[in-house]
């Protein structure tokens, strides 16, 4: 299971400032393709194979492929977002392809997962930006509601929405992918407490309940009450599974590990709307890697 870490600091700023140096100010105006025109990146659609996006760069000049696949659903805005803040962030390089991992010396993974990171955390910020998530935070609804309202209203993909959401709690929540049954990698809070393993198998459920009449009986056994809500992703043999309660002393249980960002006696720091502040920092990758 992934700690949730929270944004680098550089990359939110990069994101707000092509934001504000063109005068975005609500969802509807965040227009990938135009943004990417902008900084004179040829946008192409086309099969790729081993990856869901690819960039090459002469100079100011770019061009940009993103695989048919992502097109299936809103996936292929974190995409592009993604390989944008590469360009933005790579002024200096002209060959921006990823270096193999087999043969790769710990210098170079370390510096590659940087440069991951900080693209990652560019694309939730430009697509999601925290300054129009907060206007439109709803602290009564639940974390999965949250998720749902916001990848409707920013054109994003629900495991997108679904992992922005950590971003603005400590609270005990962790975000799922599951694909063909089996877990594909999950994403939790400090606070959530327990961890929850990758490519485990489980038997999702459509709808929410409480994790122990689900899938997810086995988290529950960690902490007691656990709530889950699952979305399928059609036309996909995936979903996305949020899992929360309310914050206990965790016990010294095996299945129980104190890992990720957040406390677990406190719950949510309260800020404006009821929302934890942003803080820079390393934050795991939002998604599965992609490929430059």
């Amino acid at each position: 299971m992934k700690r949730h870490r929270a944004p680098l600091a550089r990359a939110v700023t990069a994101a707000r400032e092509v934001l504000s140096n063109r005068g975005i100010a609500t969802p509807d105006e965040i227009d990938l393709e135009a943004l990417v025109a902008d900084f004179r990146i040829a946008f192409r659609r086309a099969p790729i194979g081993n990856a869901e996006g690819r960039l090459v760069r002469a100079g100011r000049r770019g061009v940009m492929t993103i695989d048919e696949r992502a097109f299936a659903s809103e996936r292929w805005r974190f995409v592009a977002a993604h390989e944008l803040g590469h360009f933005v962030f790579h002024v200096l390089r002209s060959d921006l392809s990823c270096f193999r991992k087999k043969g790769a010396t710990r210098e170079e993974r370390g510096r590659s997962f940087l440069d991951e990171e900080a693209a990652s955390n560019f694309a939730a910020e430009l697509l999601l930006p925290e300054a129009m998530v907060r206007e439109r935070y709803d602290a009564a609804a639940s974390p999965m509601e949250r998720a749902r309202a916001w990848a409707s209203t920013f054109g994003v993909s629900l495991p997108t929405a679904a992992l922005r959401t950590l971003d603005f709690t400590d609270a005990p929540c962790a975000v799922a992918y599951v694909e063909a049954g089996i877990i594909a990698w999950c994403t939790a809070t400090k606070a959530f407490g327990v961890a929850v393993p990758k490519k485990g198998k489980v038997a999702t459920v459509e709808g929410a309940r409480e994790a122990a009449h689900g899938g997810w009986g086995e988290v529950a056994e960690g902490i007691g009450r656990v709530h889950e809500h699952t979305v399928s992703l059609a036309p996909f043999d995936a979903s996305v599974t949020m899992l929360w309660h309310e914050a206990v002393e965790v016990g010294a249980k095996r299945s129980v590990r104190r890992r990720g960002r957040g406390t677990s006696s406190k719950g949510p720091r309260p800020d404006g709307q009821g929302i934890a502040p942003l803080r820079g920092g390393d934050r795991d990758p939002s998604t599965r890697d992609d490929e430059l």
